[in-house]
């Protein structure tokens, strides 16, 4: 399945793409369904979503969205040469996992179940912030690869600049909204039991809004061809965010401080990421952030002129 959405990314197959996010994140909501009318352990849970992951396995494999079998045409040498190239990418991907997971595992070591659950509410909440550059990252992605393939590091960084601005278009507004709505969601999704979490949800509106600097900045040295900065960019964000957690907890005891470990480990992100692309000369650290501006004008300017048409 993840060499299909591979290949779907780089035929930019957008309308299989979509249905297979869709297919996939339908995946919990069968497994909440079939809890719900027919009880059962997790044992039950873990059978129900591997049957329904061979089924939409299968699905792929019919509609020839990929060909396993197509391995067999590759030589030892062409398998050591793609090694050495993901190699940095899988220590980024197990590393990017240790981040999701540090903090829900220092509370619950030093702070207790119960605080894990107030926790979750918000946290869960964010996964709606990434929802959006998700979609933007899978496009843009292939974009900036074919721009540094071609040597056309102009065109690279107008790429760059178009994506983070549609980013921010969105998320500005969006977080804005989100900051007046905040209590309404905590309640919605958690209750009244956890009203008071809130707080920590308005901490993570703040990770949300340098959430696009760190994942652009992320996919762009992929683009480049350069993984090992993107890893040695998100090692340090996961020390950044265990000792920033770790002190949070010791000297605060409170949730709220424990989130804004979370901003400071984007926002380290987003700094490095920044400071590495300017070293490769591909991007100014600063003028892009005026070009970014001048394009997210001149965008919606387009927009309003075109509704008074």
């Amino acid at each position: 399945m993840h060499i299909a959405e591979a290949e779907g990314v780089a035929k930019q197959d957008l309308v299989f793409l979509l249905l297979l996010r869709v297919s996939q994140s339908a995946n919990a909501l069968i497994i909440a369904i079939y809890s719900y009318f027919r009880g059962g352990d997790l044992k039950d849970f873990a059978t129900v979503h591997l049957l329904f992951t061979l089924c939409l396995m299968l699905i792929i494999l019919v509609l020839r969205k990929t060909n396993p079998l197509s391995v067999r045409y590759k030589t030892i040498e062409e398998i050591k040469a793609l090694f050495k190239l993901i190699k940095y990418t899988l220590a980024t991907l197990a590393t990017t996992n240790i981040l999701k997971s540090a903090d829900t595992f220092l509370i619950s070591s030093f702070m207790g179940p119960a605080a894990v659950a107030k926790y979750a509410i918000p946290l869960k909440l964010t996964e709606f912030f990434e929802i959006p550059l998700r979609s933007l990252s899978t496009t843009a992605f292939p974009q900036l690869a074919a721009k540094n393939n071609e040597g056309d590091l102009l065109g690279f960084k107008n790429t760059f600049v178009q994506y983070i601005s549609w980013a921010y278009m969105l998320y500005i507004p969006g977080l804005i909204l989100t900051l007046f709505v905040a209590p309404y969601l905590v309640l919605i999704i958690g209750g009244k039991q956890y009203a008071d979490t809130t707080p920590i949800f308005m901490v993570f509106i703040l990770y949300g809004l340098l959430l696009p600097s760190d994942r652009m900045t992320g996919i762009s040295l992929d683009a480049l061809q350069k993984p090992a900065l993107n890893f040695r960019k998100v090692f340090i964000m996961a020390i950044v965010n265990i000792l920033a957690d770790l002190a949070a907890i010791y000297f605060t005891h409170r949730l709220e401080w424990v989130a804004f470990a979370s901003v400071l480990n984007v926002l380290t992100g987003a700094i490095l990421g920044f400071t590495m692309l300017e070293r490769t000369n591909c991007l100014p650290r600063f003028s892009v952030w005026k070009e970014v501006s001048e394009y997210s004008f001149s965008f919606a300017r387009k927009v309003i002129a075109q509704k008074n048409k």
